[in-house]
């Protein structure tokens, strides 16, 4: 059928519980991600999850519907298939941005247990579905409200802390960075001044991304796995991108250089 729309409109809704039943079948194969994607796998599984997506979105009056599939058969599928899921998400988001964005709530129940998904499926899944968060403050709220809740919990860590990053990222404009010799103690001050410097103007997105500092900072003073997943996150953000990699080691600095808490007084 190819790129022929018209035949792929016609394709009854059968066709797509066949798809979805071909994507329940077991196989012992790998699958195999290579830059955020999946590149191998079950053949059967990639046919299905490809031909899914395009009557998706040649269907998009029917696009609530099927992302509320999608995302249940993340939650409840083996690693492996939730990996195929989060691919296919990844490129109705890309290709239906606008479509993701007006169904919006149907993200809300996911983004509520984020951070209880195994690690490499719950950071995939914010990271595919950061274009989608970054234009709802309700998204943005509860994806906050979940992290916060599994802060105090190391075993939550090591998602938690990527998940804090991918929303630090989303707030940077790339600006000239400004140096931690410069940044005020204080850390209200100081978070002031990191929003100016990644080019943040403070409009009503501001007390969001202030929470998401106070927090990076907040998991720099809990017990060791917590402090890892942090600085590791802030190693792998500033071999990406320099102007982050400033913010990080500014807030490393503030860390460093505040006075420790005297418990006896």
């Amino acid at each position: 059928m190819g790129e022929d729309t018209q035949t792929w409109q016609l394709l009854s809704e059968a066709t797509v519980l066949l798809l979805q039943s071909l994507l329940r079948l077991p196989s012992t194969k790998e699958v195999t991600v290579v830059d955020g994607r999946v590149a191998d796998g079950c053949l059967i599984w990639m046919f299905a999850s490809k031909a899914l997506v395009k009557l998706i979105m040649v269907r998009r009056k029917d696009l609530s519907s099927h992302l509320a599939m999608i995302i249940e058969s993340v939650s409840t599928s083996s690693a492996s298939i939730a990996l195929i899921y989060v691919d296919m998400l990844v490129d109705i988001v890309r290709n239906c941005t606008l479509d993701v964005l007006n169904n919006w709530r149907e993200l809300e129940g996911l983004l509520k247990c984020i951070c209880r998904i195994s690690r490499d499926i719950s950071v995939s899944l914010v990271r595919c579905l950061m274009p989608v968060i970054s234009h709802r403050t309700q998204l943005r709220e509860q994806l906050l409200k979940s992290v916060k809740g599994s802060l105090l919990d190391s075993r939550h860590a090591d998602a938690v802390v990527p998940i804090l990053m991918l929303l630090f990222r989303s707030f940077s404009k790339r600006p000239n960075v400004v140096l931690g010799s410069q940044m005020s103690q204080s850390f209200a001050t100081f978070s002031s001044q990191t929003l100016q410097a990644m080019g943040y103007k403070r409009k009503t997105d501001d007390t969001v991304c202030l929470e998401v500092i106070g927090l990076l900072k907040r998991c720099l003073t809990q017990w060791t796995p917590t402090k890892m997943a942090v600085y590791l996150g802030f190693a792998e953000e500033g071999s990406r991108n320099s102007t982050m990699a400033g913010q990080c080691l500014d807030m490393l600095l503030s860390h460093a250089t505040t006075g420790e808490l005297n418990l006896e007084t």
